[in-house]
């Protein structure tokens, strides 16, 4: 999965279940900031990619997965 498809797919889990960078923090135990640095442009300097096993632990957390 690319850099892109999975800030898209962290997007869409967002909207679709209402959650803020906090609460997405909450349940991946990071701070705000790292998540909000997850879906920053990659040429900006303090932009981090989503490692996959965050993506998934949160589709599972949210029933997406199982």
């Amino acid at each position: 999965m690319t850099r892109e498809q999975k800030l898209i797919r962290l997007q869409e889990l967002m909207s679709r279940h209402g959650l803020t960078y906090k609460s997405v923090a909450a349940l991946l135990y990071v701070s705000p900031a790292t998540c909000t640095s997850w879906t920053r442009p990659p040429t900006n300097n303090a932009s981090r990619e989503l490692p996959l096993g965050y993506l998934e632990l949160l589709e599972y957390k949210l029933g997406e997965r199982k």
